[in-house]
This record gives structure tokens, C-alpha cells and sequence, in this order.
């Protein structure tokens, strides 16, 4: 189960099983979104509205890349693990950010309705 541990500004940590990990945005960044997990030594980046991102080691390595199918009539996502060791752990962060993306996209849209 994910629960929400603890929320800052630009910066959310999240438990998942035995699975701690803590996730950073980077700011700087004008095309791609880069987040930090600094427990793995990783870096998600990517274009993250667009569920277009890959998940990297601190050497560089991808070990998951990740993206939606755009035209289908369910929402359709796809996440290709080149790394089988670390399986759980890119899994995890997978459905965290995810997680983020929704929760920004519903927050979004309930401020657009707002304005209406």
C-alpha cells in the first residue's frame, strides 16, 4: 500500500512495503522533468506530463523506461524493466510517480473548474 508520509514543497516521500524512498524535484530543467531518488542513486527524467520518462542509475544506466499508449479507450501504460534485480524497487517508484502525476492532473483540473 502507498500512504502519503510527509508533503513539501516540490518534495513528497513515500513508503511502499518495506520500501522507503524519497523523491526530489530538480528545478532547472527547461525541456525534461528530472526527479531525484536519493536513496537508489537514481534519476527519473523524462517529459512527465506526457508519461514519457525513464528511470536511470547514477552511472547513467536506464533501468525502466516508461510511457503511455495515447490512443485507446482505456488508459493504457507501459513499463519496460531492464533491470530484473531491482524489479520491486523500479515498480515502486513507477506507481509513486504516477501517483504524483494523477493527484497534479485532478488538482488542476478541479482549479480550471473553479475558474468557470
Amino acid at each position: 500500500m502507498i500512504s502519503d508520509r510527509n508533503l513539501r514543497s516540490q518534495q513528497q516521500a513515500y513508503s511502499y512495503t518495506a520500501i522507503n524512498f524519497e523523491i526530489r524535484l530538480e528545478l532547472g530543467h527547461p525541456i525534461h522533468n528530472v526527479l531525484d531518488i536519493v536513496e537508489f542513486g537514481w534519476q527519473i527524467r523524462g517529459q512527465f506530463a506526457a508519461h514519457d520518462y525513464e528511470i536511470a542509475d547514477s552511472n547513467g544506466n536506464v533501468l525502466a523506461a516508461a510511457h503511455r499508449k495515447w490512443f485507446s479507450a482505456h488508459g493504457i501504460y507501459y513499463l519496460d524493466i531492464f533491470d530484473d534485480t531491482k524489479a520491486d524497487m523500479l515498480l515502486a517508484a513507477y506507481i509513486v510517480l504516477e501517483h504524483i502525476l494523477n493527484n497534479q492532473e485532478a488538482s488542476a483540473s478541479a482549479s480550471a473548474n473553479n475558474l468557470n
